[in-house]
Order: structure tokens, then sequence, then C-alpha cells
């Protein structure tokens, strides 16, 4: 340190001081990120908490003898597909089958066996799907590539 001069003794701190920060604003750019990741499963999760409770008031009115169970399914999936979240957020669903259940923004894949579709990335979607719902938790998350609404592009 005695070979530096004045100049150099006084950048090694500063330089130190630069990295140092640089690291702290890293770290918190991906502490956000991530905080971020778990506030939108948290509300995804919520979403579909939502739904499944739909589901099960109709299975209690059928217990109940107030309904028949083909007009409780029907009237669940209503309910269910009505439902939206943020701006363009909807719920789908699915069977353990990967056969469409119901999906209200495209209604012409309703019945079809989804299990062979790959999303824009080539994920085996729908097949995912049904693998998260059938595992032994019942939920999951996954990653997938889907045009919004109103959109083209997939994201």
């Amino acid at each position: 340190m005695n070979r530096l001069t004045l100049k150099q003794k006084l950048r090694v701190p500063l330089l130190l001081c630069w990295a140092a920060l640089l690291i702290v604003t890293v770290v918190n750019a991906l502490d956000a990120g991530n905080a971020q990741m778990d506030a939108r499963r948290a509300d995804l999760a919520d979403v579909t908490d939502m739904a499944a409770s739909i589901v099960a008031d109709y299975a209690k009115q059928v217990d109940a003898g107030k309904l028949t169970i083909d007009a409780a399914r029907q009237q669940a999936i209503a309910r269910v597909v009505a439902q939206r979240y943020g701006t363009s957020g909807y719920v789908t669903i699915v069977g353990s089958d990967s056969v469409m259940v119901a999906h209200p923004i495209s209604p012409q894949l309703n019945g079809k066996e989804m299990s062979g579709f790959r999303d824009a990335k080539g994920n085996a979607l729908y097949h995912d799907i049904a693998a998260a719902g059938s595992s032994a938790a019942g939920s999951g998350y996954l990653t997938y590539w889907w045009p919004k609404p109103g959109e083209t592009k997939p994201s």
C-alpha cells in the first residue's frame, strides 16, 4: 500500500464502495423479483381456491338433494369460467385426463383431449396442468407461453 500514490489510495475505497453498491443493488433486484413472483403465486392460489370453493358448494347442493349432478356440473362450470382477475386473467377447467372441460376465451377447445398440445416453447401444457392437479399435493405452478386475451404473441 505504501507504493500507491495518494490518488490511487483514494480511488481504492471509492471503487470498493461502488462494487459493494452494485452487489447490494443486484441482490435487492433479485429479491424484489422473487417477492413479486411469490405474491403472484399467492394470488393465483387464491383464485384457484375460490374456484374450488364454488365447485365444493355445488357438490354440497347435490349431496343435499337440491340439484342433480348434471345441473350442478353445468352451473359450477358456468360460474368458474365467468371468473376474471387482473386485467386479462381467467380460469379454465382441465380434467385429470387432459380433456379441456371449459375454456372461457377459446370455447372451441371445450371437450378436446389436449395432452399433445404444446405451447409456443414446446412445453406439453395441458399434460403438465393435469399432472400438477393429479399430483399428491393436488396443485402446482407452471410456466408456459400463451397469448393473452386480445393478443396474438405468446407471453
